[in-house]
């Protein structure tokens, strides 16, 4: 199962399961790493996130 959620920042730092992931990060949405190959249920996640903020 995938799941993906927004949430608005309060503050404090980063603080993740790393039973679940291996690294977390904050980025600008216009300076964002290489993601998930289109076509993937991950892209559309994060395509669907995209724009919904901007």
């Amino acid at each position: 199962m995938m799941m993906g959620f927004l949430a608005d920042y309060d503050s404090g730092d980063l603080k993740p399961d790393y039973t679940e992931l291996s690294d977390a990060q904050w980025f600008d949405l216009n300076a964002l790493p290489e993601v998930a190959p289109h076509g993937t249920i991950a892209r559309e996640l994060i395509e669907h996130s995209k724009n919904l903020v901007e």
